[in-house]
């Protein structure tokens, strides 16, 4: 999200690419909701301060403006690859 925003950063690459903007559009469905914030418990461990729970409700406020595709028109000539469906936690 910075990339895109910073036009002097000409690439980015990720190891591990997640499409939060994705992933909160599904976060209507009680049980999607749920296993996103089990999954986030499990995941959890170097970070301290926060849950599953404040993640998961992180990315409904933030929605779209989370969403990788909603990026790419600041970057017209990026090209990007994923090895997983978007929103695969």
């Amino acid at each position: 999200m910075t990339a895109a925003n910073d036009p002097t950063i000409g690439a980015v690459a990720s190891i591990s690419c997640f499409d939060f903007g994705a992933v909160a559009r599904t976060l209507t469905d009680p049980a999607v909701r749920r296993g996103y914030v089990e999954a986030f418990e499990d995941e959890l461990l170097p970070l301290r301060g926060t849950s599953g729970e404040t993640l998961v409700a992180e990315m409904e406020a933030a929605g779209d403006a989370w969403s990788l595709a909603g990026l790419a028109p600041a970057w017209p000539t990026a090209r990007s690859c994923s090895s997983a469906p978007a929103g695969t936690p």
